[in-house]
């Protein structure tokens, strides 16, 4: 694959080695991250979508009507940002999960001013134990998260259960490993798309003699001059086969195994004597040939007469019936 050298739009986001949850379901839609905004960024599956810049760019993209502006319908955004989520969190995609944490605010109860209980969506861990004994990373949203306290039942920090998706990223390999497990190649993460099994280097049962093979028959439509065709593709193979990793250690093709290979892509099997060289004509039997369905009618034989037109025919005169 040729390396990209000018950078437009979306270009630039492939320059990411990992990417947040967020906009990585952005991306998968071809939309632009910067451009748009959820309006309830701790709510993503809820939230609506306003566009805040990059109009005249997504002429194919439903837009609606918000009280705080102009956005697009987020049913789309929803469904790929659901199944990310749903991977992360059944860890059939590996992330790095962010999760906020915050130190208890206190209240006055009676004479004693205690730690107010976290909520529903928040889980209490005592950052003592948590800090000190390296199981895991915390960011917290809260300056005074580190300041000492007096007592075991102040040392405690809440933690938001909801994983924060701005902050958790996916690695873009594993992204994309994902994916063409799901079967999909978006357009931003595979512009090349996806290679058939058989062509793909990462397949559990690739084969590179059969991969060349292939290639070669699809690259040579005629024998070279004054050569057979299985020569023909045996120097082929021997110029590209490095590409589909046939090659030995020292990079190279043997005469040999390129010579196996060819036989596989030998459509001319016969044997005999190397042809005559010609051009051969591709379109025999290809799309470009001329369609007819229908032959063409012959025209009756016109015969001129003296008198200008056809003589008549005895006829009777009466109606019969």
């Amino acid at each position: 694959m040729a390396l990209k050298s000018n950078f437009e739009g979306l270009d630039f986001w492939r320059l990411a080695d990992e990417l947040s949850v967020i906009d990585a379901a952005f991306l998968t839609l071809m939309l632009e991250p910067g451009d748009f905004e959820l309006l309830s960024p701790n709510s993503p599956m809820a939230s609506q979508i306003r566009q805040n810049s990059g109009w005249g760019k997504y002429d194919n993209t439903e837009r609606v009507d918000l009280e705080e502006g102009i956005g697009i319908a987020a049913s789309e955004f929803r469904a790929v940002f659901k199944a990310i989520r749903s991977a992360i969190l059944s860890d059939k995609l590996p992330a790095r999960v962010v999760n906020l944490g915050r130190s208890p605010g206190y209240s006055w109860y009676g004479d004693m001013y205690l730690p107010i209980p976290g909520d529903e969506s928040e889980r209490t861990l005592y950052y003592s134990y948590t800090f000190y004994s390296g199981r895991t990373s915390i960011f917290s949203n809260s300056d005074s998260v580190l300041t000492d306290k007096d007592t075991d039942e102040e040392r405690k920090i809440y933690i938001v259960k909801e994983p924060d998706w701005h902050q958790t990223t996916v690695e873009l390999d594993a992204l994309c490993a994902w994916f063409k497990s799901r079967g999909v190649a978006p357009l931003f993460f595979f512009p090349e798309g996806i290679p058939d099994g058989f062509r793909d280097k990462d397949h559990a049962r690739y084969s590179a003699k059969l991969a060349t093979a292939v290639a070669a028959w699809e690259t040579i439509p005629r024998p070279a001059k004054n050569k057979s065709v299985k020569q023909t593709l045996t120097d082929w193979i021997i110029s590209n086969g490095v590409r589909f990793g046939l090659g030995n250690e020292d990079g190279t093709v043997s005469a040999t195994v390129a010579e196996e290979v060819a036989k596989i892509a030998n459509w001319n099997t016969s044997g005999g004597a190397t042809p005559t060289y010609t051009e051969l004509d591709d379109t025999k039997g290809s799309a470009n040939a001329e369609v007819r369905n229908f032959a063409e009618v012959p025209q009756p034989e016109r015969h001129e007469y003296a008198s200008g037109s056809a003589p008549r025919r005895d006829l009777d005169d009466d109606i019969p019936f």
